[in-house]
This record gives C-alpha cells, sequence and structure tokens, in this order.
C-alpha cells in the first residue's frame, strides 16, 4: 500500500514539474514597452486596456519603443425582439483601433473588433451588470490581443 502511495506521488511529480507549461506572455519575451498611449471614445473601455497596458510602459534602454493611440468604441444593438416588440437578445461589439508608432517612426494600424450576445432581463440592473462584466472581459480580450499583435510582428 506504501509502495503504491510513493509510485503514485513520484509519477505525480514528475508530471507537473515536466508538463512543459510556458506562459503566453512571457516578460522576459516582451522587447518593447509604450513610451505613451492615448486613448480617444469610450472611456469605461480604456479605463480597462489601460489596466492592462501600463504594465507595458516601463522603460527600457534594450527593448523598442513605441507610441500607442487607441481609439475605442462600443456598440449594443437589439439582435432580435419578441412578439411584443421588447427586445429578447442585444448583440455588444467592443472595437478598437490601434496605431503603433515605433520610435523609428513605423507605423502600424490594426483594428481588433469582439463581439458576444447579451439575453434581456426582466430586472434593468441585472442586465447592466451583466452587460458591464461582458464590456470588462472583450476589453481584456482585446488589450491581449494589441500585445501578442506586436509580439507577432
Amino acid at each position: 500500500m506504501r509502495k503504491t502511495i510513493k509510485i503514485l506521488l513520484l509519477i505525480s511529480f514528475v508530471f507537473i514539474v515536466n508538463c512543459g507549461y510556458t506562459p503566453l506572455i512571457d516578460s522576459n519575451k516582451i522587447d518593447f514597452y509604450f513610451s505613451e498611449v492615448n486613448f480617444e471614445g469610450d472611456k469605461q473601455i480604456n479605463n480597462y486596456l489601460n489596466a492592462v497596458l501600463k504594465q507595458h510602459q516601463n522603460y527600457s534602454e534594450s527593448k523598442k519603443e513605441f507610441t500607442l493611440n487607441i481609439s475605442s468604441s462600443y456598440e449594443k444593438k437589439i439582435a432580435n425582439k419578441d412578439n411584443s416588440g421588447n427586445p429578447k437578445n442585444y448583440t455588444i461589439i467592443v472595437k478598437v483601433e490601434a496605431k503603433y508608432i515605433s520610435d523609428d517612426n513605423k507605423q502600424l494600424t490594426k483594428t481588433f473588433q469582439k463581439n458576444t450576445s447579451l439575453a434581456s432581463k426582466n430586472k434593468k440592473i441585472e442586465e447592466r451588470e451583466e452587460e458591464i462584466k461582458i464590456k470588462k472581459n472583450l476589453s481584456e480580450n482585446i488589450s491581449n490581443e494589441i500585445i501578442f499583435y506586436l509580439l507577432s510582428n
């Protein structure tokens, strides 16, 4: 019995230690920083984006410098209605245009868009809270895509 437990622990330890996990955004692999980040558009989306992007604003001589200009927009459309004409589902769209300007004045422009659906609720406060959560999640996903885009170029 004890021998079986020891073997099981050893096998578990080997799999956990040697699983090969590496994070997608490894701070050692990021070779750039944002010297300046400018926002326009939806303030709430911009705040969510800034929370993630400010981690990459640390100056370093060995890293490439970028200025980032962001224009964001938010749209909530009625996807469908019930028989009496009340909204049944909404489509939420978060759109961000990122303009990267490198230290040697090369410019890249990329548009990121995420959308999802939101079911209408009887209590509008619950619907609004859900909408805010969705808006935050979509914005954070886009901010990670902004980083990935620079890593891949």
